[in-house]
């Protein structure tokens, strides 16, 4: 960045760049091991890697920031006052000061906004923004980096850009990596809550039944992931072969190669991680080139590692590898030297980051099954003890006494509540592993509505309790029966808990775009804290502090299981309508 550029105007690379020397090679293995030490930890990542790369860079002034709900927000700055937080922070996605550089995802000098301004901010921007109203996940930001007056070495914009790039890879996956520590988080919460809410009506259950003797509840896969990985390197690099491998169990092991022939994954995979081949390299964490093995081999090999390997019996579970490229016969430009090695650093992020969302997710799984399995087995005795209690109520093993009766029906009571209680655990469970099975088929709503007015809710709307309204020309509907009277029992169990007196609506039509059926249920409780919409249809977030929160959970999970989505809005004092829109059809899964 020696000569002048115009606002906006890409930065360009000179053709060739003087190689890194000793110091800047240090430095940069500084920032390698830097990153890799917050590699899994989405908080403290960002506020390491912008004072990484301004000690790498040696300026005053960088900033990250990334694209979040269709605005762009700073997560960290280093050497930066409030009034350069202020200027970015919160900008709408698509706002001309960051908006051309994220969607074109090409770099861009910014001038100075004021005198208070450090100076020019270098944009390099990561991911490619999504077009307003596109719902992709994938993530888009920048680095922000501000040069000091003399300008940058080309070779410093070069490594910058590439820093950029794969840091966004190590924030994406560090973001994945939290949603997944997040959802094993709920499913241990759900066996700690599952087990306090059982044991209540348990105890409840085992008094009774002793008064009662005593007479008185998918995308590519990763090894396609590290496949595409490998190849985009020898693209960008322009190079023939890459591999990449990480040690495992103290076994070098080649996770994916492009272009090379089985007998260089032969070489290589399987050996001892300290092997003279590969382990100097991988110990001391310093680029090699290995020698041709022979006529077959395609070339020498640059072996850029990341990482530290751990001594032999250390049993540290650090990541260690690296990344293999085979150099044209020409050989590699000093620039895409430089490159390559920020490549494999930021690789060893972005493969930890991996790593740890794969453990997380079999963590999920594993509670996933837990519940289930815990679910399982305590259905069966409480079915038979929901058995025996009927007869016992309906007089089956002798005449009861008034009393005795009002025991039989508490107990049967408690028994089916937990059976409820068990059927919501499962549902959460299949839910949260995907494996929720969906019976489609053609019925009417107002028929599901009528099964509920006549049977679960048959008392209550005797009593006058719940007003049940249907529109007369509503289309039938292709789903899930089940689920859908799931959703709408799910609703109104959970208004009949607060509707003081007043009532429960329920009301049923086509939504606006006469592709969707609407389901409003209305209660005129006390509503609901603004502090707790938010999380309303999350797990375990209650707002009344008594119940395990699964009902709103499991109707916001059917629902986008069928295709259909959930809101509520509510007004203190007013009470709670909670809206569930699901289309005529549902989608085939």
């Amino acid at each position: 960045m020696k000569q002048q550029k115009s606002v906006g105007a890409p930065v360009l690379a000179a053709p060739h760049a003087p190689p890194l020397d000793i110091l800047r090679l240090e430095q940069f293995l500084d920032l390698q091991q830097t990153l890799l030490a917050v590699a899994g930890d989405a908080d403290a990542l960002p506020e390491r890697l912008v004072h990484a790369v301004a000690v790498f860079l040696g300026v005053e002034g960088t900033a990250v920031g990334i694209v979040e709900d269709g605005r762009y927000r700073l997560l960290a700055t280093h050497g930066l006052d409030p009034a350069y937080r202020a200027r970015f922070d919160g900008l709408a996605a698509h706002d001309e000061a960051v908006g051309a550089a994220l969607a074109e995802s090409r770099p861009v000098v910014l001038p100075a906004a004021g005198d208070t301004d450090p100076g020019p901010t270098l944009l390099l921007p990561f991911g490619t923004l999504a077009p307003p109203g596109d719902p992709s996940g994938a993530l888009a930001g920048a680095l922000h980096v501000i040069p000091p007056a003399a300008g940058l070495p080309d070779e410093d914009v070069n490594l910058a850009q590439a820093i950029a790039v794969l840091a966004g890879v190590a924030l994406a996956n560090a973001r994945q990596a939290r949603r997944l520590a997040r959802i094993a988080r709920l499913k241990g919460d759900a066996l700690s809550t599952m087990a306090h809410d059982l044991r209540a009506p348990l105890n409840a259950l085992i008094g009774y039944t002793s008064l009662l003797g005593e007479g008185a509840f998918g995308a590519l896969t990763e090894e396609q992931r590290e496949v595409a990985a490998t190849h985009a390197v020898a693209v960008f690099l322009g190079v023939e072969g890459t591999a990449v491998g990480i040690v495992e169990d103290g076994r070098y092991r080649l996770l994916a190669t492009h272009g090379l022939d089985p007998a260089y994954r032969a070489r290589f995979d399987g050996l001892a991680a300290h092997d003279e081949a590969v382990g100097a390299a991988l110990a001391e964490s310093r680029p090699v080139v290995l020698p041709a093995a022979g006529d077959t081999d395609p070339g020498p090999t640059l072996l850029l590692p990341f990482g530290t390997l751990a001594p032999p019996g250390d049993p540290s579970g650090a990541l260690a590898g690296a990344l293999h490229v085979i150099p044209p016969a020409a050989g590699l430009p000093d620039e895409d030297v430089n490159l390559a090695q920020a490549i494999a650093v930021l690789a060893g992020v972005a493969l930890a980051n991996a790593r740890q969302a794969r453990r997380l997710a079999r963590i999920a799984r594993l509670k996933g099954d837990a519940l289930s399995t815990m679910a399982h087995d305590l259905r069966a005795p409480l079915n038979a003890l929901i058995g025996y209690t009927s007869l016992l109520g309906e007089g089956a093993f002798g005449a009861l006494t008034e009393e005795q009766r009002e025991v039989a029906a508490t107990l049967e009571r408690q028994a089916i509540e937990l059976v409820d209680l068990l059927g919501a655990t499962l549902d959460v469970a299949r839910l949260e592993t995907g494996r929720l099975p969906l019976r489609i088929e053609t019925f009417g709503l107002p028929d599901v509505l009528a099964a509920l007015g006549a049977g679960t809710f048959a008392r209550a709307s005797q009593d006058g309790l719940i007003v049940w309204r249907a529109a007369p020309d509503l289309p039938p509907l292709r789903s899930d029966r089940v689920k859908v009277k799931e959703i709408v029992q799910n609703l109104v169990d959970n208004a009949l808990k607060y509707h003081a007196g007043r009532g429960v609506e329920v009301d049923v039509g086509l939504a606006p775009d006469a592709g969707r059926v609407r389901i409003t249920v209305r209660d005129r409780g006390p509503g609901i804290a603004a502090e707790v919409l938010p999380r309303l249809f999350e797990p375990f977030s209650p707002g009344d502090g008594r119940s395990t929160g699964f009902g709103l959970y499991i109707v916001r999970c059917l629902a986008e299981a069928l295709g259909g989505r959930v809101a509520a809005r509510s007004e203190p004092g007013e009470g709670t309508a909670v809206t569930v829109e699901l289309p005529l059809a549902a989608p085939v899964r």
